[in-house]
């Protein structure tokens, strides 16, 4: 049975801008690092500069949190302005324009028994629905299950240059997604048990974005329609009265040169 279990959800109050509370908790053994591995669909995504800021890029020191040793994120540049695409990814999907988002964080355990760690993320404009949201679920899963369970997914392992009893099950590399199993160098690698939802009231298991009702595009478009019509009959209307009074203003200065 794993020693080290992990939890997570999303922080309240929810937004937008969503923050990932990540909690691990067990024992580490000497040799042994921790890595996260955070996969979501097209719903959520991670900004690579916001990351930047937070966490310094990879293979730099300065300015960086003493609990991230490493991250990457694929894809490295994602289109941060459009909306959502896709709604998941199915295991069978061949069509290279589905979007996965993949987050990995090699994390330096701290002294206590338990780690935890906030990953910030940004929601996309979602698909139109008549319910006005859409809800976005989060969970934690086994490390060798391929696929996503849920929009986001977390993952934790721990990678060891020796064998040992106490971080978990040992896991079969080969089981493992590929682009996991790149991230790990030790020769031993061992399961972070899920335990599901962090069980605590300052985070839940989903969050609900906003979205478009498809009902009210009629009503949208009039609106939009009306702004729009007002707005340029209202610049024209200023352009109009500044080039009138223009023209009030040069027979004057034209009698005033006559005079002096």
């Amino acid at each position: 049975m794993s020693l080290t279990n992990i939890a997570t959800g999303f922080i309240r109050p929810h937004s937008i801008h969503p923050k990932i509370q990540v909690d691990v908790s067990g024992s580490r053994s000497k040799g042994c690092d921790l890595h996260l591995f955070v996969r979501t669909n097209d719903k959520i995504f991670f900004d690579p500069y916001e990351l930047e800021d937070l966490w310094q890029p990879t293979g730099s020191t300065i300015g960086r949190p003493n609990e991230v040793v490493s991250w990457n994120l694929s894809p490295v540049s994602p289109d941060l302005e459009r909306p959502v695409k896709y709604g998941f990814r199915s295991s069978n999907e061949t069509d290279e324009s589905a979007v996965e988002n993949k987050l990995h964080v090699q994390l330096a355990w701290p002294s206590s028994d338990q780690l935890q760690h906030v990953i910030p993320a940004h929601a996309r404009y979602q698909q139109p629905k008549e319910s006005g949201y859409d809800e976005v679920r989060i969970s934690t899963v086994d490390s060798s299950q391929t696929g996503l369970g849920a929009d986001v997914d977390v993952r934790a392992v721990w990678s060891c240059s020796e064998e040992s009893e106490t971080p978990g099950s040992l896991i079969d590399r080969n089981v493992l997604d590929p682009d996991i199993r790149r991230h790990l160098s030790g020769s031993y690698l061992y399961n972070i048990d899920p335990t599901g939802h962090s069980a605590n009231e300052s985070t839940s298991a989903s969050i609900l974005l906003p979205a478009a009702i498809p009902s009210h595009q009629a009503l949208v478009e009039s609106i939009t329609f009306c702004v729009v019509l007002g707005c340029f009959v209202w610049i024209m209307k200023v352009l109009f009265d500044v080039a009138r009074q223009k023209s009030t203003t040069k027979p004057s200065e034209r009698s005033k040169i006559k005079v002096d």
